[in-house]
């Protein structure tokens, strides 16, 4: 419902998808705050249309969230982006392993901005990604990893987007 709502006030009836890619290569051309703004609107529709869902093992509270919900906002972005080939939670960290683009430049933006909107929301978990092959899924391309600290500097303004990937990109493996 909350998707829908967003598509209509922002998109006056073209695709979810398309809103999407429109404002996230105007937040990239944009100022950091504006990219900030939007990952914190989607977080939160993301939130409201997913919390109730999600299924699987949680590690967080239970008092209005859980990091499965909070991943599960990040992994729907991921996969309407890039496509998820598979997923978990496990006690100090999350994983995912996406289709790679064959560009880590053009994924990190999409993993790390998920990754950091999930965060902002609440959840708590570092994050592991592994980019995987589409044609061979069980190939790893290459592997990063996002510190909780990391997404949570980028989203209170006390590092840019580019020092962000930065740190996502020193990490690839």
């Amino acid at each position: 419902m909350a998707g829908w709502y967003i598509m209509q006030i922002l998109g006056r009836g073209e695709s979810e998808r398309v809103v999407r890619r429109r404002f996230i290569s105007r937040a990239l051309a944009g100022n950091d705050m504006q990219r900030r703004r939007y990952l914190a609107i989607s977080g939160t529709a993301l939130t409201l249309s997913t919390a109730g869902c999600a299924g699987g093992s949680d590690s967080g509270d239970d008092g209005g969230g859980s990091d499965r919900a909070y991943f599960n906002n990040a992994l729907d972005v991921i996969d309407e982006e890039l496509g998820v080939y598979d997923d978990g939670v496990e006690e100090d960290y999350v994983w995912v392993d996406y289709y790679t683009t064959g560009n880590p430049g053009a994924d990190l933006p999409i993993v790390g901005g998920a990754y950091a909107g999930s965060v902002d929301a609440g959840l708590g978990l570092r994050l592991q990604g592994i980019a995987v092959s589409e044609t061979d899924p069980e190939q790893d391309e290459y592997w990063i990893d996002i510190e909780v600290e990391w997404a949570q500097q980028f989203m209170n303004d006390e590092i840019s987007e580019s020092e962000y990937l930065g740190l996502i990109e020193e990490t690839i493996v």
